[in-house]
């Protein structure tokens, strides 16, 4: 488990492209208060490996009218990325956070992603494999039910 203290938001945003650098293939987000600022680090990696897919899942909230007015422009800026995001409503609108790296690598941090450093973060890797099994399986199904995000 990783600790990033409050105060050290470089550091935060710092660990969080460490996560992503390890990406070869696909980032899953699901972070119910994602925030724009995020597709900007994203955007980063896009742009270095046009083979990198992105799906976000965040949750209807005061948050979603601000994402959705910075990823519409994003989306049609950056035509020849593969990112997607889609939200939960009603009872699907909880706060689990989660970060899945090429289908493999599952990260479970204890705040959103903007908030790393800003306040402390704890991100715990899952690294048992029914544990990683019963999430990835959670994530797919909360992702179908998903309402896509354009």
């Amino acid at each position: 488990e990783l600790v990033i203290p409050a105060g050290k938001q470089y550091e935060g945003r710092l660990y969080l492209r460490n996560l992503f650098q390890q990406a070869g293939q696909s980032i899953f987000i699901r972070d119910s208060y994602f925030r724009p600022v995020i597709l900007d680090v994203l955007l980063e990696f896009m742009l270095d490996n046009n083979q990198l897919s992105i799906e976000i899942l965040m949750g209807d909230n005061q948050r979603l009218a601000s994402f959705r007015s910075s990823f519409v422009p994003f989306k049609q800026q950056y035509t020849t990325l593969s990112i997607s995001a889609r939200h939960s409503s009603g009872a699907e609108n909880d706060h689990p956070r989660y970060i899945l790296i090429d289908d493999q690598l599952l990260f479970n941090p204890d705040h959103s992603l903007d908030q790393w450093g800003v306040t402390t973060v704890n991100v715990h890797q899952l690294t048992e494999a029914s544990e990683i099994t019963k999430v990835k399986t959670q994530l797919v199904a909360d992702w179908q039910k998903a309402t896509e995000i354009i």
